[in-house]
């Protein structure tokens, strides 16, 4: 794949959280389309527009110079996308209600040039996509432009939503009714290990947070997963300090938020327009883990019989520093993943020698199929196994019994019986263990790699 193209621009995607939690299944290039069309809305715009998507953008932004079927995998990923639907459910007064709506409604394209397409979302889309003032996601779209697989991405977006809450729980077939695969993936093993371990992997590598899980079982199958979601400092810019300066409405200065910050740090001197130009710059988890850590000093330099003799002008000084992180916050953060990270090396140990387990009961029951199906053909071979077996120490043969209630009742005689039988014909077993053993032998590594 060809470089992405790096930029300082911005270019956000903003839509409703009913948008973010509908159902539907788009394709990689369907999801492109999206969600360029997406970073093209303005804030201020009060109806949908014709949305111009070009070519070379989208091979610069996702890394497509090389391909010289971009064009025809925007256009017909476009197409495809006018007979795409979603399902949002949403809350009226009546009660909760599922809307069923295209997505867009028409692509126009130049016959003689492939330069660009235009596009236009579909009228019922304006509630999840126009002048959103709540309940809505916002995002830089550079965190989904290297990723992969859709799935992934929807994983991005609903774990994004929960980001200051730190995590997020979902029954299994929540989760599939979401990313619309209640028909695939039956076991849970291979929804784990192609959906969920690719998009903690892809997550990790190319977007602004991470996340790890922890499984819980309803008997013996796995039935609820909850996500532990964390801020990937590695892939993070000061990029977010722009987002809320650009996208803060105005309204949002009378908002709960505002008067939670008067009432915590207007008594420290800090004017009300003070207060407001920092609502205006920075997101809210930035201003509280400063506010955060001033009450913490407050607290400490009391003990010692001290005291911040200018809170206002402290908390100014950390309001400047765009690199700090709050100390306190970060031990407890490390304190938590050390935890994460502990049960996860333990939840995946327990996972890969329930593995072996399952593998060695699979071998074993093999095993006897071929030993009970070479009975059925060859009697010799049978009283062969069981004349030798009557003979094996520990076993206390009974006499009294017949061969049939002997094998039936006597566990050690059965056990001796096939094994003898493996020691007669161990050609009939070659294959099936070397198989085998090949596969406990790449989960003992795994194991011993732990």
């Amino acid at each position: 794949m060809s470089k992405i193209k790096t930029t300082n621009t911005v270019q956000l995607i903003k839509k409703a959280n009913e948008l973010v939690e509908s159902r539907y299944r788009f394709d990689i290039w369907e999801t492109r389309v999206m969600a360029k069309m997406i970073t093209l809305i303005s804030k201020n715009d009060a109806d949908f527009k014709n949305y111009r998507i070009y070519l070379k953008d989208i091979q610069e932004e996702f890394g497509l110079t090389k391909n010289k079927d971009a064009y025809k995998r925007l256009k017909e990923g476009a197409r495809r996308l006018m007979d795409r639907t979603v399902k949002i459910v949403f809350d009226t007064p009546e009660g909760k209600k599922e809307l069923e709506t295209k997505v867009i409604v028409g692509v126009e394209t130049l016959v003689q040039k492939n330069s660009f397409i235009d596009v236009t979302f579909h009228p019922n889309m304006r509630p999840f996509l126009l002048q959103l003032k709540s309940k809505f996601l916002m995002y830089d779209i550079k965190n989904i432009l290297r990723i992969p697989s859709v799935h992934s991405i929807r994983i991005y977006e609903l774990l994004k939503q929960y980001e200051k809450i730190g995590h997020r729980m979902f029954t299994i077939e929540e989760l599939k009714h979401i990313l619309s695969i209640e028909d695939q993936y039956k076991l849970y093993g291979h929804l784990k290990s192609r959906i969920i371990l690719k998009a903690q992997e892809d997550l990790k590598k190319h977007t602004d947070i991470y996340f790890d899980f922890k499984e819980f079982k309803q008997g013996r199958s796995v039935h609820r997963i909850k996500f532990f979601i964390y801020t990937n400092k590695a892939n993070t810019s000061t990029q977010n300090d722009k987002i809320t300066i650009t996208e803060i409405e105005p309204s949002s200065l009378d908002s709960p938020f505002m008067i939670k910050l008067i009432d915590l740090i207007g008594s420290w001197g800090v004017p009300k327009k003070k207060i407001e130009k920092y609502i205006k710059q920075y997101d809210e988890k930035y201003i509280l883990s400063r506010i955060s850590y001033v009450q913490h000093q407050i607290k400490v330099k009391a003990k010692r019989g001290d005291r911040i003799t200018n809170l206002g002008g402290y908390l100014h000084t950390l309001m400047e520093l765009k690199d700090w992180v709050n100390p306190i916050q970060e031990k407890k953060e490390q304190v938590l993943n050390k935890r994460h990270v502990l049960e996860n090396h333990n939840r995946q140990k327990a996972h890969l020698k329930e593995e072996e387990r399952q593998l060695k009961t699979e071998l074993h029951n093999r095993e006897i199929e071929i030993i009970q199906s070479l009975f059925l053909k060859d009697e010799t071979a049978k009283q062969a196994a069981i004349e030798l077996a009557k003979k094996a120490p520990m076993v206390s043969y009974d006499n009294n019994k017949s061969i049939d209630k002997n094998l039936q009742e006597n566990f050690l005689f059965r056990v001796a019986v096939y094994n003898k039988a493996k020691e007669l014909y161990p050609e009939l077993f070659i294959d099936l263990k070397q198989s085998y053993q090949e596969r406990i032998k790449r989960v003992r590594n795994e194991l011993n790699k732990l």
